[in-house]
């Protein structure tokens, strides 16, 4: 990995950085896509629909009048999905587990803020940071800085580091001496891997969209309804009772990069494997005797708690009933 304006590359690596890119392109290349995708899945995802939070992603000066560049960083969980293949483990995301256990969130915003605090000694600039909670199309934003490619199911995937990270960036009022990166080509060809093996037929190869309200994903975090049936066809997945990594885990572009990377997971993630290890109806069991409030704070700190105690217990139910 290059070094960052100074900032040692083992120092990056230490925060979990795998790569970086630079860009001065404010404008999204893909907001129109990103708008009919929106269109046809309205009233799935409302977070997002606000015409707000629209505009603002349309450009990074929008969100910001004063950005004008921004550094890119892919932030790995490889070490510890290859950790979880070991365990022939797939109940939750590997994402929920490669963060030290943590809401990766409040990890990676911390990460951003020591490189640009470092930064802020030798330069002068105001910045702001970014990742999936803000109005920013992060995944464009890579895309401009030379980070990768949007794949079949709609994933960034980097030639080296394949799809296990998180993206976060760091949008400034300056510009830097760096070299602007140029959008990676598409490099999945004719697979269809993703496609084929996604058990409720969510991804849209054509427009490279994910179909919302029949991925497992949503279903397991963000349908909060407790009486919101799984989409069709999920009954074909692995348990997944928490996210969903199978369209990650068939992409021939992981291979390498979980080949190249010597497993690791924190204590604490492995904690939580083990919690989700045990058998369905003990899980179950164990999270129907908190209250509400209670559950939320036996998951505190971590992404588990989105869905709420009684969509987490709809999701257990369906898998208990199929064993």
């Amino acid at each position: 990995m290059k070094d960052l304006l100074h900032i040692p590359s083992d120092e990056l690596a230490q925060l979990g950085i795998v790569e970086w890119g630079y860009t001065c392109k404010t404008k999204p290349l893909s907001f129109e896509r990103f708008s009919s995708w929106l269109e046809k899945n309205k009233g799935v995802l409302p977070f997002l629909e606000s015409e707000k939070n629209i505009h603002y992603r349309s450009n990074l000066n929008a969100y910001w009048p004063h950005a004008k560049s921004a550094l890119v960083f892919l932030f790995t969980y490889t070490p510890t999905k290859k950790a979880m293949n070991l365990e022939k483990f797939h109940r939750v995301a590997a994402y929920t587990l490669g963060f030290e256990g943590r809401d990766y969130h409040e990890l990676m915003k911390a990460n951003l803020h020591a490189i640009a605090h470092k930064l802020q000694t030798q330069y002068d600039f105001e910045f702001r940071h970014s990742h999936d909670t803000e109005a920013v199309l992060e995944r464009d934003l890579a895309h401009r800085a030379g980070l990768g490619w949007f794949g079949k199911n709609a994933m960034m995937i980097h030639r080296t580091h394949g799809s296990y990270f998180m993206i976060g960036s760091l949008l400034f009022d300056r510009t830097w001496e760096l070299e602007d990166g140029k959008p990676t080509p598409d490099h999945c060809g004719t697979c269809r891997s993703c496609v084929d093996a996604c058990p409720t037929d969510a991804i849209d190869p054509e427009t490279r969209t994910i179909k919302v309200k029949d991925c497992l994903s949503t279903w397991t975090i963000e349908e909060r309804d407790e009486n919101i049936l799984a989409p069709k066809g999920s009954e074909k997945g692995r348990e997944e009772i928490f996210g969903c990594d199978i369209c990650q885990d068939v992409c021939p572009w992981n291979n390498k990069p979980l080949e190249n990377t010597t497993p690791y997971m924190a204590e604490k993630s492995r904690q939580w494997m083990k919690f989700f290890q045990q058998d369905l109806t003990t899980i179950a069991t164990e999270i129907s005797q908190l209250t509400n409030r209670g559950f939320l704070r036996f998951v505190e700190g971590t992404p588990y708690g989105r869905p709420g105690r009684k969509a987490f217990l709809r999701t257990l139910s369906f898998w208990i009933k199929r064993n």
